[in-house]
């Protein structure tokens, strides 16, 4: 549920926290005021802090209700002391604080996004450098961007890196994180993009607010799984836009700021007979309405698929040269257990491009009989899909580059309602094979009509073709003419050459020859007509024709 809108946090809420006592606290960035809710059911802020914050991003309460707010802009954080109702300046800062914390022994955590790095301000005055460097960077001990900070009983700080899209824990006096969530961790945990925020809970449980991928990650004994808005970015009540930062109170809701919805959100978790039940309130003329409702809500969990494109993958037809299968790909069968949505990620130093099917597919051209294709929907060049898919059914997925030949290692991940398996298609073992076949036009070819129907101007030739496997064939030409072709089952009409066409050339090539692909059966004749194109008439020359498909097939001139 809409916990605050815009009228109150502003555009683009950063920052939020919630005390033991179950008050709200959030920024507005705009106002520099910090708007408070000491009952989580009031509709309106019970009180409103001013002061000289200018642009505030973060806040931290402690537990006698003092709030340190960051005043970065200004180069300072500023503490608003509960006991007089007064400000004072408690630490000098070089860049705005995307994340504040004060730990159990009321040392001070700032986190310099523009600064690559975490400081901390000791309960003693000194103030020190506990993660990053000041200049960004990827190793274990630098930071890009840092974001939400959280700091354990004992001490140990984690840190959303989010431009590295990670997660880092830092140990007490220790300078080199651990990457325990995200990019370039040593065990397998979940894909994030952008990380913003980062909580743990009583159970030592890891809560992540992914933000670009706009949900919310959790890691527990059972591993990482999405809770919330794992369907993909929007703005209705399931779904989240830019999430920044998150907090619980003492019932186990989650409060979110979804930036980009201008919102506060209020995610109500309480388990009563299995089922999840959720208080909404909502305002008519003179009255506020509860409505309480219950619905199943299944938590996603996550898949992992790791292999490589080489010398020994299949090879197939994207782009380009029509004549040649120039891009590796690999072809994964993956078996869903339950019913619902289905999000299908790559990951790799490469440009892949992703292509899902029901079953029939054909290497030859992968956009024939594709149900879902993508390119870059996710970060790095990667593809990203996501797709409805029925209890215990299968469906493929092709995996290919967008450079022709390109090799190397990648990773899928299905995030779903239930694990699902994946593996090699194992099943298309069918070599390639190639049939050729020569000849001529000249004065002696027959002639069709093409667009002047009073006028047999396009020489052709008619050839019969028979298949002893069925399956998807390629035809293409080599020839100095601009050629064309036809494909019919059984007959073909000499004066209506177009309309009663099986399948004709799709002018996907550029020099200027012809290309068809089609699925051929057993015990069916075919003919093919080699032509040329209609814009020209009455060219002669000779051309060679070359089949691809499971299996080789008899190719013979018919006489017409």
């Amino acid at each position: 549920m809409t916990f605050a809108n815009r009228s109150f946090v502003g555009q683009f809420p950063f920052g939020i926290f919630v005390n033991s006592n179950n008050s709200i606290y959030v920024p507005n960035r705009l106002t520099g005021q910090i708007h408070i809710w000491l009952n989580e059911n009031h509709l309106y802020p019970t009180k409103t802090i001013e002061g000289n914050l200018s642009y505030p991003l973060s806040l931290f309460v402690t537990t006698n209700g003092d709030i340190y707010a960051d005043n970065g802009v200004n180069r300072r954080v500023d503490k608003w002391i509960a006991g007089n109702e007064t400000w004072i300046s408690v630490m000098k800062v070089t860049s705005q604080c995307y994340g504040l914390f004060v730990d159990i022994y009321e040392n001070l955590y700032c986190s310099m996004y523009d600064n690559h790095r975490v400081d901390k301000k000791w309960s003693n005055g000194k103030t020190t450098i506990v993660a990053g460097s000041s200049f960004a960077g990827s190793p274990s001990d630098m930071l890009i961007y840092p974001l939400g900070i959280f700091v354990d009983i004992n001490l140990d700080l984690y840190v959303a890196d989010s431009l590295n899209h990670r997660i880092q824990l830092f140990r007490l006096n220790q300078r080199n994180g651990t990457t325990v969530a995200g990019n370039g961790s040593t065990r397998l945990t979940i894909e994030l993009y952008f990380p913003s925020g980062i909580v743990l809970d009583g159970d030592q449980h890891l809560f992540i607010v992914d933000s670009y991928n706009h949900r919310i990650i959790v890691s527990d004994e059972n591993g990482f799984r999405c809770i919330f808005g794992c369907l993909g970015q929007g703005s209705t009540n399931d779904k989240l836009s830019g999430p920044y930062a998150m907090s619980f109170d003492s019932y186990g809701n989650i409060y979110v700021t979804d930036g980009s919805n201008h919102r506060i959100q209020k995610i109500v978790k309480n388990n009563i007979c299995g089922k999840k039940f959720y208080l909404i309130t909502f305002k008519g003329k003179n009255r506020v309405y509860l409505l309480l409702y219950s619905i199943e809500i299944r938590e996603f969990v996550q898949t992992n698929y790791s292999s490589n494109l080489s010398v020994n993958s299949h090879q197939c037809h994207r782009l380009k040269n029509c004549r040649l299968l120039n891009y590796y790909c690999e072809i994964i069968e993956i078996h869903t257990k339950e019913e619902g949505d289905y999000t299908i990620i790559s990951h790799s130093t490469k440009n892949l491009f992703g292509y899902i099917y029901e079953n029939n597919f054909t290497l030859f051209d992968l956009n024939i009989n594709k149900i879902e294709s993508d390119d870059d929907s996710h970060y790095n060049s990667q593809f990203k899909m996501t797709l409805y898919r029925p209890a215990n059914s299968s469906f493929l997925l092709i995996v290919t580059t967008a450079q022709e030949l390109e090799q190397g290692h990648f990773s899928i991940t299905v995030h779903g309602p239930s694990y699902v398996s994946m593996q090699h298609h194992s099943k298309f073992t069918e070599p390639i094979i190639q049939s050729n076949y020569s000849s001529e036009l000249n004065n002696k070819s027959p002639k069709h009509t093409s667009f002047n129907c009073r006028q047999l101007d396009h020489y052709y030739e008619a050839l019969e073709i028979n298949v002893s496997t069925s399956g998807f064939y390629m035809f293409s030409s080599e020839s100095s003419l601009n050629a064309y072709g036809y494909l019919y089952e059984h007959q073909f009409n000499l004066y209506d050459s177009i309309d009663t066409s099986l399948a004709q050339s799709d002018h996907l090539c550029y020099d200027d020859q012809l290309r068809i692909i089609a699925y051929l059966e057993f015990n069916i004749t075919y003919i093919l007509i080699i032509t040329t194109h209609y814009a020209y008439a009455n060219q002669k020359g000779p051309f060679s024709v070359f089949v691809k498909g499971p299996d080789a097939i008899e190719i013979k001139q018919m006489s017409m």
